[in-house]
């Protein structure tokens, strides 16, 4: 788990964003594009959280069997630089408003690997587009979090972002990929829930995977010992949403597959304010 620490003041608007799947038949780009385009205009000081998925590139099952498969050294660089790569770099563009600005990087299910047997070593920088010297990326969420300046924030498992304003309030969020099954659209945010159980102190919990555009405030309860009585704690609970369309006529989607409820597209804008009492906070839900 890594913790991050980032000082803000006035209003902190979160923007929220994962399972994209950029490559898969029911991906709607332009929908993305929109959202990104649109919340960056809107709120130019917007912080982002990113939660994994951005490319539709392999399963976990699928990357498995891709690389016990045994495949020759042609059909590697071919799979690698000619279906992942374009795949990254043209994530990275419809990313590009939120670049340097992103506190939450989280590596996904979907992504793939780079082959560099297949490839001469003095190509790869070329290749990735990155400058000599620099840590040569076999995974494809990191290349990515490296083309949007998102490097230092990359996790494979949990982050903690801290937002601390001038007052010393602090705003503590987690975010991860997620886990579980996606077939109810109130399961991601039952999912978050049970997984808040272990955690104190928290403001706000974040997940995708389930492909769920949703929110709930859920109470946690301690005790104030200045004035001996009981203090409700409202904890954020999103989901990052999702833009895979339910149904395509170029192709089987996966709603048609049973694999994935239908889903509205969109994602979530957390609008954050310190009060004297906590924090006024609101959950927007951006269904475009």
């Amino acid at each position: 788990m890594q913790i991050r620490t980032v000082k803000v003041d006035g209003t902190l608007d979160l923007g929220i964003f994962g399972d994209l799947q950029h490559g898969n038949i029911s991906c709607d780009d332009d929908k993305a594009s929109r959202f990104l385009q649109k919340i960056t205009h809107k709120y130019p000081q917007v912080r982002w959280l990113c939660t994994g998925d951005y490319t539709d590139f392999m399963s976990p099952s699928n990357r498995a069997g891709y690389r016990a498969s045994g495949l020759y050294a042609d059909t590697l660089r071919a799979i690698s630089f000619k279906a992942l790569l374009p795949l990254v770099e043209e994530v990275a563009e419809l990313m590009g408003p939120m670049t340097a600005r992103i506190d939450a990087f989280c590596q996904g299910h979907h992504y793939g690997y780079y082959d560099w047997e297949a490839i001469d070593r003095h190509k790869r920088s070329e290749w990735l587009k990155v400058e000599e010297g620099t840590e040569i990326f076999e995974h494809s969420d990191r290349h990515l979090a490296y083309l949007l300046g998102a490097l230092d924030t990359f996790t494979e498992y949990v982050r903690i972002v801290r937002y601390v304003w001038p007052t010393g309030a602090q705003y503590r969020v987690l975010v991860w990929h997620g886990t579980g099954s996606g077939q109810t659209l109130a399961y991601g945010l039952n999912r978050i829930v049970r997984s808040l159980g272990g955690w104190e102190g928290l403001n706000l919990v974040v997940m995708g995977h389930t492909h769920a555009l949703g929110a709930l405030f859920a109470g946690r309860s301690r005790i104030d010992d200045t004035e001996d009585e009981l203090v409700e704690i409202p904890v954020g609970i999103v989901n990052s949403g999702s833009y895979l369309k339910a149904y395509t006529t170029d192709g089987t989607a996966y709603p048609e597959k049973g694999m994935l409820t239908p889903r509205g597209l969109g994602s979530p804008v957390v609008h954050v304010e310190p009060n004297d009492h906590g924090f006024d906070v609101e959950i927007s839900l951006y269904s475009v």
